[in-house]
């Protein structure tokens, strides 16, 4: 059996031994080969890594920019490469997730990730989530990302109908980090959206300071 994990030399390939009874674990040649295969963390990988794994093989990156809908996927790749001293303090790490819904009879699974800081507790008592989704990729590089291999499937938006523990592909992992980033377009599209979304709020504060 053949499956991948991220360490921090990037994605290693793991491959069962049977006559050594254990698995040998050795640089992954080409990532390609991994995209569905199951993929898993070690302590302390960041995106920094994640992200600079797909840049190396051009191939992958191509098949995540087709599947994840990523226009510009060399600018984040170039962006995530800046150098940025200011520090992140609310959170503590980003979780990759798992997520499924039934409505109207139709089953639909999606993986998705947010920030996490277990200092503030919200109504689910797990940690506050925080949207990485207009957050620069180089302010973020160097946070830990875990894997949450839950996965909680809810009819109607609220029964619970299935709550089991399934991992995750690298097609997977990667489509939570890289349709989230390139949700509002390139970096620079992104960073215009973000912008003028402040601008409505202090717009929005001014009209109410001034009735």
């Amino acid at each position: 059996m053949i499956s991948c994990k991220f360490n921090k030399k990037g994605l290693m390939t793991v491959k069962w031994n049977g006559e050594k009874r254990k698995d040998d674990i050795y640089p992954a040649k080409h990532p390609i080969i991994h995209i569905n295969d199951i993929c898993e963390f070690d302590k302390g990988v960041t995106l920094k890594s994640i992200m600079n794994t797909v840049a190396s093989d051009e191939l992958l990156t191509k098949i995540v920019a087709i599947y994840s809908s990523v226009n510009h996927i060399e600018d984040f790749h170039k962006e995530i490469n800046i150098k940025c001293t200011k520090k992140i303090k609310n959170v503590e790490y980003i979780e990759i997730y798992k997520i499924g819904e039934i409505f109207n009879g139709e089953l639909s699974t999606w993986t998705d990730w947010h920030g996490v800081n277990t200092k503030e507790k919200d109504w689910q008592d797990h940690g506050h989530y925080i949207s990485c989704s207009y957050t620069p990729t180089y302010e973020i590089a160097n946070i830990p990302i875990r894997l949450n291999e839950r996965l909680i499937i809810r009819e109607n938006y609220d029964k619970v109908v299935l709550d089991v523990t399934q991992k995750m592909t690298l097609l997977e992992i990667l489509h939570a980090i890289y349709y989230d980033i390139s949700f509002h377009g390139s970096p620079k599209d992104r960073d215009n959206f973000f912008c003028n979304i402040n601008k409505e709020v202090i717009k929005l504060k001014m009209e109410r300071l001034e009735e």
